[in-house]
């Protein structure tokens, strides 16, 4: 483990570093070619797309937070990439890309008060579990190839009723059950699946 190291850093010598987290870049971080790497956490950078670790191919988990990242671009290249997360990035405002991740099945988003707009997953063969904080509609779940659970906090427009088309989704979960929803929780988790 190293700490709060400063200056630019050549990661091709460590070539057998399979988890790294970098927080609080105080520049661009330069292009990541560490070939065994597959666990990355990025906090607090300063780069606004993912070119610069498009070649981490042994990549399973990434987590994104506070980043100055406005697009995914790049992030299509990972093509052993699970699960991403992306959290507290007020920035970001497009990850369509993630829709060419074959592997992806895992995709957490929470806090990214530019992105509420998630019918680009529309089609999605991958992602079997999504948490999605703030969300306009859930219209584009019922052509979600794979989805299975899906959690969220806020819906904007209410209607839960497109769940019940999904022939994949097992479960739903959210939080406030509102008043204003079309169903009640454990109403729409009794329905699907039928």
């Amino acid at each position: 483990t190293m700490k709060y190291l400063k200056g630019s850093i050549d990661f091709s010598k460590f070539q057998k570093l399979e988890t790294l987290y970098i927080t609080k870049a105080d520049a661009e971080i330069d292009i990541l070619n560490i070939d065994t790497l597959v666990d990355l956490l990025l906090v607090s950078i300063k780069n606004t797309n993912c070119e610069f670790i498009s070649s981490l191919r042994s990549l399973n988990t990434l987590r994104i937070s506070s980043v100055s990242i406005e697009t995914l671009s790049g992030i299509e290249l990972l093509s052993n990439l699970k699960s991403l997360k992306i959290t507290y990035s007020p920035n970001v405002i497009d990850i369509s890309s993630i829709n060419k991740i074959k592997t992806l099945s895992y995709l957490h988003v929470e806090k990214c008060k530019k992105l509420t707009e998630f019918s680009f997953l529309r089609d999605n063969e991958s992602i079997c579990d999504l948490f999605l904080s703030d969300v306009d509609s859930l219209s584009f779940i019922p052509e979600m190839k794979s989805i299975k659970n899906l959690k969220f906090w806020n819906l904007k427009d209410g209607d839960l009723s497109y769940l019940l088309n999904s022939s994949t989704l097992k479960t739903v979960d959210f939080h406030p059950d509102k008043k204003s929803y079309s169903h009640r929780k454990d109403e729409i988790n009794k329905k699907i699946g039928k």
